[in-house]
């Protein structure tokens, strides 16, 4: 797992990036940098000499590589965030942490810098900083995490990343069903899900390439109806698909996610209760087990099945199961599912509301 920094220049991704770095015995990687390592040229030089898009290309292509590793502290370069891909990538193996200070702040961090061609200079410097902070701001809300770089010093904003860093991931999966999944996804993302789960059979006429290409979370396909739009899921690149573990169709999904770079999740219902067995995931990736919670005996169960492992989804239906799914993912539950306008699933809790408690946890 690595910790991702975002945030505009100025914010301090690079200072405090490289100290919290080496307090963790952890190695460090700056965008910007790497991309002028490579090229052999300056930030400004790119731009100039070649263009912002040839600049995007090579700082998406740098992402692609260092968001397969892990153990890194990543100072990602302020514009990376415009890239749905970029983000997709980094958030697949990072938590997300946003620096940020108020518009005077970062002037003042900035004063004399030459060397960034976004930063406007001359009398309408701080009026165009401004815009540039304007227009990024819903970018910059894909986060697990903010800190106000403006409000603490260096030393407390090392310290707080240190805490953030020693803090169980909590990964919320925001379902996206209805007519309009596009503004769905962007009011999801906006109020801090990790990732999103496409319920495909809860969509009318899914655009499913566009829908996938353009999210900036990692994206869950899912569709218990028609097993083709699964498939083109994983050709657009999700990140996960989602198949019934009795599905006959299930092995040549697999096979073609392998093909793909995909995950699989094998999921298990049961809408009556607790099943007598627990089905193993085979060859998938991750095991889901949904099942109707009815007794505290029944919520030990399945906390004594997946607290051990760390490639189970613990699902808990039905009004006595919301407090599993709060609470599963400190238990080793790969991520938790939540509504972000209307319940997939029965005892789902609305995105707002868990983000609430887990930011009065501390968790977020």
């Amino acid at each position: 797992m690595n910790l991702v920094l975002t945030g505009p220049m100025g914010a301090g991704k690079t200072t405090i990036g490289m100290r919290v770095a080496r307090a963790l015995g952890m190695e460090f990687a700056d965008t910007d940098s790497m991309a002028e390592e490579k090229s052999g040229r300056t930030i400004c030089e790119l731009f100039s000499k070649d263009g912002e898009g040839k600049f995007r290309e090579l700082e998406k292509e740098i992402i692609k590589d260092i968001s397969k590793k892990d153990n890194l502290v990543i100072a990602a370069g302020g514009g990376a965030v415009l890239d749905p891909e970029n983000m997709r990538r980094l958030r697949s193996n990072g938590i997300i942490v946003t620096l940020e200070a108020a518009p005077a702040v970062l002037l003042e961090r900035l004063k004399g810098v030459t060397d960034r061609p976004l930063l406007a200079v001359g009398q309408n410097r701080g009026t165009e900083f401004g815009k540039y902070l304007e227009e990024r701001a819903a970018y910059y809300s894909n986060t697990d995490f903010r800190l106000n770089t403006g409000k603490t010093s260096i030393e407390e904003s090392v310290g707080r990343l240190l805490d953030i860093a020693q803090l169980p991931p909590i990964r919320i999966c925001g379902c996206i069903s209805g007519k309009a999944p596009e503004a769905d996804i962007r009011t999801a993302i906006e109020s801090g899900v990790s990732m999103v789960e496409l319920r495909l059979d809860l969509i009318p006429n899914p655009d499913v390439k566009n829908l996938v290409r353009n999210c900036a979370v990692p994206v869950i396909a899912t569709d218990r109806k028609n097993k083709a739009r699964l498939k083109e899921a994983i050709q657009a690149g999700c990140e996960f698909v989602d198949i019934e573990v009795d599905s006959v169709e299930k092995d040549e999904i697999i096979k073609l996610a392998r093909q793909n770079g995909c995950k699989v999740i094998v999921s298990l219902h049961d809408f009556d209760g607790i099943p007598n067995a627990f089905p193993e995931k085979g060859d998938a990736d991750l095991l889901k087990i949904a099942v109707t919670v009815k007794t505290k005996e029944d919520v030990q169960e399945l906390v004594n099945l997946h607290s051990h492992r760390d490639d189970v989804i613990i699902v808990g239906m039905g009004p006595h199961g919301t407090p599993l799914r709060l609470f599963s993912p400190l238990l080793g539950s790969y991520l938790t599912y939540c509504s972000v306008r209307e319940r997939t699933a029965p005892g789902q809790t609305d995105l707002q509301t868990m983000v609430r408690i887990y930011r009065e946890m501390g968790l977020r």
